[in-house]
Formats: structure tokens, C-alpha cells, sequence
């Protein structure tokens, strides 16, 4: 559409969707191309096939525009944090399990004051709250 009444965008649109949407749609279309020549191979050499030589009848090819949104959802910005999130806050709890395996005897300073801290920290937010 050339007529400027007709298309409205923000200015930034632009670079934002080849910074951030085109390298992740790019990839996201390479992996699906890699899952269906990996599947079309699997079921010419026969993996998939029953004892009769047919494809069992629970089995259904690659949906492309599934894969392609699934692909997009996880490997988005937001699933990417929300990982990095999750993997902080388990190496966290690790840590923390760790350290509260240990007799209080066998601790150092500083895993003495964590390990009293949270005692008293009872809803885990960080900080002490007198009601």
C-alpha cells in the first residue's frame, strides 16, 4: 500500500523486526527444514513402519506452521528469560540446599548468617517483616 492513509506504522518498526523478529523467523525456518528432512529420511529408511511394512496409524508428518509458532514461543525474548530466570533461581535453591545439608558447626561466617537470615525471612522475600 503506498497511499499513506491506508498504512500506518511507528517509525522504529523497521529495525526493530530485523533486530529482533527476522534472525529468529530465519532460524526458526531452518530448524523446521532440518525436522522435516530428518523425519521424511526416518520414515523412507522404515524406523517408524510396523512389523507389516505401513506406517502405524497413530503416526501424523510434521505440521509446519506448529512447529514454526512453537519454535517462535520458545525462543522468544520473554521464554528466554523466563529460563534464565528459572535456572538462576534453581542453581539458587541448589546452593541453598547445600549449604543447609551441613551441620551449623561446619559452616563459615557467611553461610551462618544466610542460614539465620532465612530463618527469620519467613515468606522469602528478601526481607525481615514485624507484623
Amino acid at each position: 500500500v503506498t497511499d499513506p492513509r491506508f498504512y500506518y506504522h511507528c517509525e522504529n518498526n523497521r529495525e526493530y523486526l530485523e533486530a529482533e523478529v527476522v534472525p529468529l523467523v530465519e532460524k526458526g525456518l531452518n530448524e523446521l527444514i532440518d525436522a522435516i528432512e530428518s523425519e521424511r529420511l526416518r520414515v523412507a529408511a522404515g524406523k517408524d513402519w510396523d512389523e507389516d511394512g505401513h506406517v502405524p496409524p497413530d503416526w501424523r508428518p510434521i505440521r509446519p506452521l506448529q512447529f514454526l509458532g512453537d519454535f517462535l514461543r520458545e525462543n522468544s525474548k520473554t521464554m528466554t528469560e523466563k529460563r534464565e530466570l528459572e535456572a538462576r533461581l534453581a542453581a539458587e535453591a541448589a546452593a541453598k540446599a547445600e549449604y543447609l545439608s551441613r551441620g551449623f558447626d561446619d559452616m563459615d561466617r557467611t553461610q551462618k548468617l544466610r542460614y539465620s537470615f532465612d530463618a527469620l525471612d519467613g515468606d522469602g522475600n528478601g526481607a525481615l517483616d514485624f507484623d
